[in-house]
């Protein structure tokens, strides 16, 4: 006997992939998913045919209710409250008794906004969502004051390709000094920062490596053209596997970010993570000062001195650190995430 599982969606990773997959070899599933097709901020396509996929484009909301009819899904999930047609299927499902999921990555930082949340969660979030899936820590917070008791939270909602990158594990020479920045390529991911910091580092000798950039973005064309600076564009994650053997390093300076999936996969090829106090996913794959440096948000003098300090870290602490990332990167992962998904009632 077939569940059915139907996904309204924004823009689909292959992160997400990498979790659907999980379900559907955890359970006898057929999954449709229900996909925005037009603000895309990447190019990235998936061409499959393991899911039933829907473009948002082609449905109003009483066609999507319509979908719903038909798929007659055993459960719900909703990537947040971004739009109003998802939202409506939500609240007709919940009235129905069916388990509504929302997903969703918003860390909680007591902010006006989000106090301003807990005091409306019986009209933003109780109408339609029965159960939270969160990626981590700060994110069970955010759920957990607007409403959603412990037993009604589930972690594990982005869970990187961690089979894919610790292959690359073993490849990776402790000795090397290559820096890897993987991301949009937008002012809030940090990037032209750390260029500035890594050209600082240049001159006082500290680095003598190269920052290889993958992914594409407004910035794309203000990267300096510089000889130790590699621009890949966005390529395919089996790529930036290739491409990694010579990093020892990764770095994720962004100014503001929910979660950061990259982080798991990059340690889970066993580098050192450099990271800002804004990426929720250094709360669970990174430890200051073993096996990566965590630098306030913002604070460009602490990423060129956090970087410093990995560069010139021997070979013996590298090879701890990298061991420590790999075994921080396994302790979250696919399959336990789907289990706990559908086990939902």
């Amino acid at each position: 006997m077939f569940r059915n599982i139907l996904i309204l969606y924004s823009e689909f990773m292959p992160y997400n992939l990498t979790v659907w997959a999980a379900m559907r070899r955890e359970g006898k599933l057929d999954i449709h998913i229900v996909y925005w097709n037009h603000k895309k901020l990447t190019p990235y396509q998936y061409d499959g045919v393991e899911y039933k996929f829907y473009k948002r484009s082609e449905f109003t909301t009483e066609s999507l209710v319509e979908l719903y009819a038909a798929v007659s899904p055993s459960t719900l999930f909703v990537s947040g409250r971004m739009d109003s047609g998802y939202l409506a299927v939500a609240k007709m499902a919940k009235r129905k008794g069916i388990p509504v999921v929302m997903g969703s990555d918003k860390q909680w930082k007591g902010s006006l906004k989000d106090w301003c949340a807990v005091l409306l969660r019986n009209v933003l979030y109780r109408p339609y969502f029965s159960h939270a899936w969160v990626p981590g820590k700060r994110q069970v917070e955010y759920a957990r004051h607007v409403g959603f008791s412990t037993q009604h939270i589930i972690q594990g909602l982005y869970i990187g390709d961690t089979e894919l990158f610790c292959r690359q594990k073993e490849s990776i020479p402790a000795t090397k000094r290559d820096l890897l920045f993987v991301g949009r390529l937008e002012a809030i991911k940090g990037l032209i920062p750390l260029i500035d910091c890594l050209q600082n580092l240049r001159i006082s000798g500290d680095f003598k490596g190269r920052l290889l950039i993958f992914g594409n973005g407004s910035l794309y064309d203000a990267i300096p053209d510089r000889e130790w600076i590699l621009k890949k564009g966005f390529v395919s994650q089996q790529e930036i596997k290739e491409g990694i053997s010579s990093c020892s390093i990764f770095c994720l300076p962004s100014i503001e970010e929910p979660w950061g999936v990259v982080v798991q996969e990059m340690a889970s090829a066993g580098l050192l993570i450099c990271c800002s106090s804004a990426v929720g996913a250094g709360d669970h794959f990174v430890k200051h000062l073993e096996n990566g440096y965590v630098f306030k948000t913002s604070r460009w003098d602490d990423l060129k001195d956090g970087l410093k300090y990995l560069l010139n870290l021997d070979k013996e602490a590298v090879q701890k650190g990298r061991e420590l990332s790999y075994r921080l990167a396994k302790q979250m992962n696919a399959a336990d995430s789907a289990r706990f998904f559908l086990d939902i009632r």
